[in-house]
């Protein structure tokens, strides 16, 4: 299988988990706005933890070590709709 498509459905996967464990977990006692928060941190301590770097798996970019992880995170911590969009705009088609 190829190693893009692998790499974004383990980011999506994880997207949708990390979103729907902390609005199962967090949804109920905290406001809205707070949530988005907690989603990132999630979805940066998955992609740290997992090592799982977006640039260097399907851009072939090298960045400099923990700015892989980090913006990986983001990504998932977005969700996976968001996830879909940033694919879908930027990164190029085979």
């Amino acid at each position: 299988m190829d190693t893009g498509l692998t790499a974004i459905g383990i980011l999506v996967l994880l997207a949708t988990l990390s979103e729907g464990l902390v609005e199962y977990i967090f949804g109920d006692w905290l406001h809205k706005s707070y949530l988005k928060y907690i989603t990132l941190v999630v979805g940066v301590a998955l992609a740290w933890s997992l090592q799982l770097d977006l640039l260097r798996e399907l851009a072939q970019v090298q960045a400099p070590y923990p700015v892989g992880y980090i913006l990986t995170g983001l990504i998932m911590g977005r969700g996976s709709q968001y996830l879909h969009q940033f694919v879908s705009q930027y990164l190029p088609k085979k």
